[in-house]
């Protein structure tokens, strides 16, 4: 049986990571932000280089509130690849966490290790016996199986202004059209979570119904009326479709058809191979490009297939046309025939039509 999320909160393996708020506006709303990380979730080389927090029950933990974050995954340490934690906000960068991944690879960061390297357990303990308020920092990757829910966080509602709650309110409706988006969209579970984080007391705590989140939304003037695109899709009635399976490279190559590659498509994959970096540094090969999937987000864009085709193509026709020049430039290098003149030779060819004519 997996873990429960209390089970893992209670073993300090529960980590948060706030992705950025969905955009709402009167006739639109935009998940982008939300697709694009459900997208890397699913894909092979998971959510890699994340920067996200060790949640401990009973200490106040800061999450990243950058921009405004107020809600995220929450992730299961067990189903993930850590490689570096920090008591502090560690300030990296993608060529540090890539040194650190290739640096901590296979090394045990949960419990102990034998390269002197902060573990999980270690850090719990720190944080427990330490002063309330301080942000940590844990790098992984993640994937898809990784996620147990989602959190957001929950302020004091007794000493909250005005203003306050109608934010609080405000975050509760949209994650829980993230949480319905996830589901429908994505495939996760039909009782993928939602859990309050109270961040002062290091508490985490269920979340009430749609239904009353829209009752105490509409005492602060979020409604229907003024907000109609986001209670559109929180309504029943409205069903997202599912994000068809991403075709690869391979299967790509093989249904192309706008010109024959056939004799091009090595050429065609060692120019991908040279031009793709992953995000996460992985090796790829001229075998392994093939299975990667085409996703502008993710992975290669069709785009960048497309022009490498046709960049491939025009090299092959520029090739061709300097063969052909250079076969009939040698038909007129002989000796001319008996009676003409280089001159005459010389006229018959200036006869063919220039580009200005």
């Amino acid at each position: 049986m997996p873990k429960s999320i209390g089970t893992l909160f209670t073993e300090s393996r529960l980590i948060a990571k706030t992705i950025n708020r969905i955009t709402v506006e009167t006739d639109h709303v935009d998940l982008q932000d939300w697709r694009t990380e459900a997208k890397l979730l699913a894909s092979p080389g998971g959510s890699c280089l994340s920067s996200t927090t060790l949640l401990v029950k009973g200490k106040h933990v800061p999450t990243y509130g950058i921009d405004g974050r107020c809600y995220g995954f929450l992730f299961n340490a067990e189903e993930c690849n850590i490689y570096d934690v920090s008591s502090t906000d560690s300030n990296s960068n993608r060529i540090s966490k890539l040194a650190k991944r290739t640096e901590r690879k296979g090394v045990d960061m949960l419990t102990s290790n034998t390269v002197g390297a902060k573990t999980l357990d270690e850090l719990a303990a720190e944080v427990k016996g330490g002063r309330d308020g301080q942000m940590n920092e844990i790098m992984l990757d993640a994937w898809k199986k990784s996620c147990v829910g989602l959190f957001v966080r929950r302020i004091d509602l007794e000493k909250a202004s005005p203003e306050g709650l109608k934010h609080y309110y405000q975050s509760l409706l949209e994650i829980s059209l993230i949480q319905k988006y996830l589901v429908q969209a994505f495939d996760y579970p039909e009782d993928f979570k939602i859990c309050q984080y109270e961040e002062q007391t290091g508490r985490l705590l269920t979340t009430p119904s749609l239904q009353d989140i829209k009752t105490q939304a509409r005492l602060y003037g979020i409604t229907d009326r003024t907000q109609p695109e986001l209670f559109r899709l929180l309504d029943d009635s409205h069903h997202f479709s599912p994000l068809p399976k991403p075709v690869t490279v391979g299967a790509f190559l093989d249904a192309y058809s706008d010109f024959d590659i056939s004799l091009l498509r090595d050429e065609i994959i060692a120019a991908l191979v040279k031009g793709f970096e992953p995000f996460d540094a992985r090796p790829v090969d001229e075998s392994s490009i093939l299975l990667e999937p085409v996703d502008g987000i993710v992975d290669i864009s069709e785009s960048t297939i497309l022009e490498t085709i046709e960049h491939c193509v025009e090299m092959q026709r520029l090739s061709t046309s300097t063969q052909a020049l250079s076969l009939g430039s040698g038909m007129f290098s002989g000796r001319p025939e008996s009676g003409s003149t280089s001159l005459e030779c010389e006229k018959e060819i200036a006869l063919t039509p220039t580009s200005r004519d």
